[in-house]
């Protein structure tokens, strides 16, 4: 892998900020050897166990392709698409949405749009449900269920509320909205 973050620690050094904040380079010499050790240590493990995430997306290509063919199915298909999720498994979403989307995306026509309507749940509030209930039909809805762990509880009950609702609707096509 080739150095493409350059990392300029300047203002953290005592000759910038002075003594009592900064560190000293003697301070960073004296803890060399063991953050070598360390680095190396992370490095001979990298992509097993825990630090699996660190070769990502660069083994993601089959998962990658997967989600890209999705996005064009739903994208033509659907008229709204829902994320169920809670905490980063909502804000990521929802920041990246804010920063590549117009900002009253949902309220423009289909034709502007070019996109299904994008709406998050990040919480069980059953009004805030009811509410997403009443401006979507569940028919032309798709949803992307978003947990880390698999197990995150306030994410399962959507889930659960959501594909009850999409079986009433679609019977056994409710799985293909998921």
């Amino acid at each position: 892998m080739s150095n493409l973050i350059k990392i300029d620690v300047n203002n953290m050094m005592s000759e910038f900020v002075g003594l009592k904040q900064g560190i000293t380079k003697e301070e960073i010499e004296k803890i060399a050897s063991k953050t070598k050790n360390a680095f190396e240590t992370i490095q001979n493990g990298r992509g097993t166990g825990w630090t699996g995430w660190m070769n990502l997306p660069y083994n993601q290509n089959e998962i990658c392709d997967d989600i890209i063919k999705t996005a064009e199915i739903i994208n033509k298909k659907a008229k709204n698409f829902v994320v169920l999720g809670i905490g980063g498994s909502a804000l990521g979403p929802m920041a990246v949405f804010q920063a590549l989307c117009h900002l009253r995306h949902n309220d423009l026509k289909q034709k502007y749009r070019k996109a299904p309507r994008f709406f998050v749940e990040d919480n069980v509030d059953p009004e805030r449900m009811a509410a997403l209930l009443d401006v979507i039909d569940m028919k032309d809805t798709y949803f992307n269920v978003v947990t880390k762990s698999g197990a995150t509880s306030e994410t399962m009950t959507q889930y659960l509320i959501i594909m009850d609702l999409l079986k009433k609707k679609l019977g056994a096509k409710a799985s293909s909205r998921i």
